[in-house]
């Protein structure tokens, strides 16, 4: 039952096994998530993928209902197959993810691998499936609806809500989520971004549990060169080389791209920039015409799992997390500016940029004792103003920042999630808001727009967006439950009349409504080829998601 695609070099397997037959730590373990989200954390630092799967089968306690499953008499390998499916309906993952998991479990639990490895069968392509190699090719499908309807939603019915949401009154919320009740007592990590860290993080070796991590490369069933995929109807235009252009939907791949699990996406000018999180280089293309313009890389870039990318005047400013560095780009035809590491800058883990008048803000996930801080320094010549330490201002892993009114609003993805306000002249404390009606979990991206403030939560029975006012940080609505098709909402963009969020776990993107948050569409993989649809960026009437598994880029309109 486990997949190949997963664990190729063995390391999680191994992993379980320490676990097991150590003395201090056991087989109860397993069961226990934070404790495994810590111990995992040096044991797989390079597969945050596994760990974060691992973690979520601990939240359910699947060692528990395996040992259910065999106490009643089952054979391993239906005892397996059923916790995997029981495991599949719960958590936002991959029926094949959950195999995979559960599997491992049960062979870490001492149950023989060869009663249990039976491959859940593969799904074939679909009418809907279409690559093109090339060039355009026959049997474009049909256009059809973008996404589908959410329960309680009736497409073309404009002004209709899902379900329990109240259009006209901000102190509702969908079905599903009752605003200060108590969070489920099971809520499943994301599959590739796992946190449940202890309010205080503990130091340690590896990688924290926030990268992103991809099975090798060998165990990849398809591989597509100059490829672009398209779920859209027949070009309306003349194809080039790697290009299908289409009225609707656009989709870059290909080697000639140099896409290495895109992470993050900017727009500037006449361009689009993408952060190659595996490729340590970021890929310029025209806006326009979706043509590569260059390939950015080198060790004069400083560029080591650049993790985020923004627009601040002439230059492009990328945040390199591995290497604890900040690279500063001439957005006019992408030379060095400066790099910016070590000294009295602090980067450590850094994952997120904003910019203040002249000043440019960091966020380090894991700075300042581990609680995280916020580096500020000069924009025009990088000089370091000041380290904000976290431990005095509430942060417990920092994960976004965004500057509006004066203010910087900071995301805090560890421990129960909140939002820490601070003056953006000299970072001085606001407020710290958390629990209640606010909803956070994980809160890992944010986003301004019309007045208000978007937080997307990571985790949370599939994830939600919590929408604050900037003014005071009032709480306004918290957006929730299966109508939105959250799971895992890593990514948010507005443009001041729609919102987007990503989801990475679902390969979808969900649209809403700014003004009330009311739900618009759901667009699906099926017709747009999102794979871990990790960034997303809007401007001038397009929107573009970066597909980190996907090693592509899709562009559609964004009306």
């Amino acid at each position: 039952m486990p997949s190949t695609s997963w664990d190729v070099n063995g390391q999680a397997r191994r992993a379980l096994q320490v676990i097991v037959a150590d003395p201090a730590l056991g087989p109860e373990v397993l069961s226990r998530p934070q404790m495994m989200a810590n111990v995992l954390k040096d044991l797989l630092p390079d597969s945050p993928r596994e760990a974060s799967m691992l973690v979520g089968a601990a939240e359910a306690d699947m060692p528990r209902m395996l040992r259910d499953n065999l106490s009643q008499g089952l054979d391993p390998g239906t005892a397996v197959r059923l916790a995997a499916a029981t495991f599949a309906e719960r958590a936002p993952f991959a029926p094949e993810a959950c195999d995979w998991v559960v599997g491992e479990i049960a062979i870490a639990l001492g149950i023989d691998p060869a009663l249990i490895t039976k491959p859940r069968p593969q799904a074939a392509a679909t009418a809907q499936d279409t690559v093109v190699t090339s060039g355009a090719a026959p049997g474009y499908p049909a256009p059809g609806p973008a996404g589908y309807a959410p329960a309680g939603f009736a497409p073309g019915q404009p002004g209709s809500t899902p379900a329990g949401f109240a259009p006209g009154q901000p102190g509702s919320a969908p079905a599903g989520f009752a605003p200060g009740a108590a969070a489920p007592s099971w809520q499943s990590p994301p599959a590739a971004d796992p946190r449940w860290l202890p309010a205080t993080p503990a130091p340690g070796p590896g990688r924290r549990n926030k990268a992103l991590a991809w099975a090798s490369a060998a165990a990849a069933a398809v591989v597509v060169v100059a490829a672009i995929f398209f779920f859209a109807t027949r070009p309306s235009g003349p194809t080039r080389h790697g290009v299908v252009r289409t009225s609707t939907v656009h989709v870059y791949s290909g080697a000639s791209y140099g896409f290495k699990h895109p992470w993050a996406i900017a727009l500037a000018g006449p361009d689009a920039w993408v952060a190659n999180y595996g490729g340590n280089s970021v890929t310029v293309l025209n806006a326009s015409t979706g043509h590569m313009v260059r390939i950015l890389s080198g060790s004069s870039y400083g560029f080591n799992q650049p993790w985020a990318i923004a627009v601040n005047g002439p230059d492009i400013w990328v945040v390199n997390t591995g290497g604890n560095s900040v690279t500063e780009l001439n957005a006019s035809d992408g030379s060095v500016v400066r790099v910016l590491s070590g000294g009295r800058y602090g980067f450590d883990r850094p994952d997120g940029i904003a910019f203040s008048g002249n000043d440019a803000w960091v966020s380090n996930y894991s700075g300042s004792a581990k609680y995280g801080s916020l580096t500020e320094f000069n924009a025009s010549d990088g000089g370091w103003i000041r380290t904000v330490p976290g431990r005095n201002h509430g942060f417990s892993g920092p994960e976004a920042l965004v500057v509006t009114g004066g203010h910087l609003w900071v995301a805090n993805g560890g421990g129960t999630g909140s939002v820490t306000e601070l003056n953006s002249s000299d970072g001085s404390y606001v407020k710290l808001f958390r629990g209640g009606k606010y909803g956070f979990n994980t809160p890992n991206a944010m986003v301004v727009s019309s007045g208000a403030i978007w937080v997307a939560n990571a985790s949370g029975n599939g994830g939600s967006i919590t929408k604050i006012s900037v003014s005071n940080g009032a709480w306004l609505i918290t957006l929730a439950g299966g109508g939105y098709g959250f799971a895992y909402p890593g990514a948010i963009a507005a443009d001041g009349t729609h919102v987007w969020v990503t989801n990475a776990n679902g390969e979808s993107v969900t649209e809403m409504n700014v003004s009330d948050g009311r739900w618009l569409r759901t667009l699906t993989a099926a017709r747009f080829h999102f794979k871990y649809p990790a960034s997303v960026a809007v401007g001038g009437g397009h929107v573009w998601v970066a597909n980190a598994d996907g090693n592509s880029v899709t562009e559609f309109p964004a009306s």
